[in-house]
């Protein structure tokens, strides 16, 4: 997601500093010819929803589990009012699952959120893997690239077969 934005912006830009403007263009079109973590706009954007589907549903299974609890100088969390609570939350329900990074001991922590936390940590590379089966290409012998799957329906029973349940055996 990041290798698409900075090159969006690169494209912007690029008269200022003289770039090949033609080849980041060729790059955003054809992102799976040059390399295998950049997808087209469509799928791009359906896992940025994903990424805040995600992120929005564990943000308030933390505030419902975490809120309720007494805030102050005795308290686990050592946070003195609940907004500052809340904004670590936000901060930690990002970060627990990307960088392993937490503003809350997770000892402290409700153990169902915790719960929360393993299961959207597993399932957090799941769409990512799943646009890569559906945006994956093949070359033929005259070098030019075609889909590899006739439709949707194909790739979703490809990933299915071949990520999803091999991984949850």
């Amino acid at each position: 997601l990041m290798l698409r934005g900075l090159l969006r912006i690169t494209h912007i830009v690029s008269r200022l500093f003289a770039l090949d403007k033609d080849g980041i263009r060729y790059a955003l079109d054809h992102p799976r010819q040059m390399t295998t973590h950049m997808f087209d706009r469509r799928n791009t954007r359906i896992l940025i929803l994903i990424i805040i589907i995600i992120n929005a549903l564990q943000y308030v299974v933390f505030l419902a589990t975490t809120l309720p609890r007494p805030i102050g100088p005795d308290s686990p969390n050592h946070f003195d009012n609940q907004v500052q609570l809340a904004g670590a939350g936000f901060f930690q329900t990002i970060s627990t699952r990307v960088a392993g990074f937490e503003m809350l001991a997770l000892n402290d922590l409700n153990q169902g959120l915790l719960g929360i936390y393993i299961i959207f940590m597993y399932l957090s590379i799941a769409p990512f893997v799943s646009r890569m089966y559906v945006t994956e290409e093949t070359y033929r012998k005259d070098g030019l690239t075609t889909q590899s799957h006739a439709d949707a329906g194909e790739a979703r029973n490809r990933f299915s077969h071949s990520y999803l349940f091999r991984h949850l055996s």
